[in-house]
């Protein structure tokens, strides 16, 4: 598998919907392919951020802030 990159694959691999086989390759190949490693970690941290992002846009505040509601805003209003 040294020649068969996995780029084509990392969005697949990080939804789950490829075989427990065919994600221990996947990670067997980027655990000796820098260039794949590197590839992986960098979908990782955009579907981490895109995770972050759309939880702060469709949850509420957790907890009111009164200090903020007599402002007549919310926490949300902040980022």
């Amino acid at each position: 598998m040294s020649n068969d990159h996995i780029k084509s694959e990392i969005s697949l691999y990080l939804a789950g919907s490829l075989t427990e086989s065919r994600n221990r390759q996947i990670e067997a190949h980027a655990a000796a392919c820098e260039k794949c490693r590197h590839a992986l970690a960098k979908a990782r941290t955009k579907q981490s951020r895109i995770k972050r992002e759309a939880l702060k846009k469709a949850s509420p505040d957790p907890m009111p802030n009164l200090f903020l509601a007599r402002q007549g805003k919310t926490a949300r209003d902040n980022y």
